[in-house]
């Protein structure tokens, strides 16, 4: 339930392209997870964190901060939340520039990073 590292990013096709290219980072033992809201449903989500030793997650910020709400994921042992902070999309838009994804990085941050920062000492990082 505690990825080794976690990329918060804007949208879903980020979050999926990210992973993809990942792939040389993780090596080929590493497990990893896509956590976004796109044909996924939450309850899924938290059954494969469950069952699953996930090394890399890739998430959106809603989506994080619901699945740490409802305890579907901890952030005990893990060592990286990394936020995906210059990636433009088309419309030449970070991730802070959209006003959902904003509000939801800085409850997630607020709420749940920081706390872990000072509790198990997770690293915040920007890409």
């Amino acid at each position: 339930m505690s990825p080794l590292i976690i990329v918060v990013c804007g949208n879903a096709l980020r979050a999926s392209k990210l992973n993809t290219e990942a792939k040389m980072f993780k090596g080929k033992e590493a497990k990893s997870i896509k956590l976004f809201a796109r044909h996924f449903k939450i309850d899924d989500q938290m059954k494969l964190l469950r069952e699953n030793v996930i090394h890399f997650a890739v998430a959106t910020p809603e989506r994080l901060r619901s699945l740490l709400q409802q305890d579907g994921i901890s952030l005990a042992h893990t060592r990286a939340v990394v936020i995906d902070w210059n990636w433009r999309d088309v419309k030449m838009k970070r991730l802070i520039d959209v006003r959902e994804a904003r509000s939801s990085l800085m409850s997630l941050l607020k709420d749940h990073v920081i706390p872990a920062c000072k509790k198990y000492h997770v690293k915040i990082g920007l890409f």
